[in-house]
């Protein structure tokens, strides 16, 4: 879907139309790159456990625990990059009642003034593990 939205370029958030990926959307990410860090801008379904969201949250130590550092490098490091990353890791987040295997793949996307601030992702968490904790 990144890749055909501008010929293999990087496309703009604006050409982001989800209804495009509906089989995606509870798993969706979206992230912007801001001044004062990375701040989750949708999180979809997947990340609502235990009545906690991530939409609206940065990504800091309150949400995701020590992992926050290597996470927000990474996120830089796509943008800067200029290329999607397809990765799998392990999730031990604050959030996370025990840690969870991911999968997940990150895409950066264009802001209107032709910067790179933002990251479409999916993210697929193993939540069979999570029910049983």
């Amino acid at each position: 879907y990144w890749a055909g939205l501008a010929g293999g370029a990087v496309p703009y958030r604006s050409q982001l139309d989800v209804t495009a990926i509906p089989h995606l959307l509870a798993n969706l990410l979206l992230v912007e790159r801001l001044a004062e860090g990375f701040l989750i801008r949708v999180a979809g379904q997947a990340f609502q456990w235990k009545e906690r969201q991530l939409t609206g949250k940065l990504v800091g130590p309150d949400h995701f625990g020590p992992a926050h550092a290597e996470l927000a490098a990474m996120y830089g490091s796509i943008l800067d990059g200029g290329r999607p990353v397809w990765f799998r890791g392990l999730a031990d987040w604050k959030s996370t009642p025990a840690p969870m295997p991911f999968t997940q793949v990150m895409a950066p996307m264009l802001a209107p003034d032709g910067s790179p601030r933002f990251l479409l992702g999916a993210v697929v968490l193993d939540m069979h593990r999570f029910r049983a904790a």
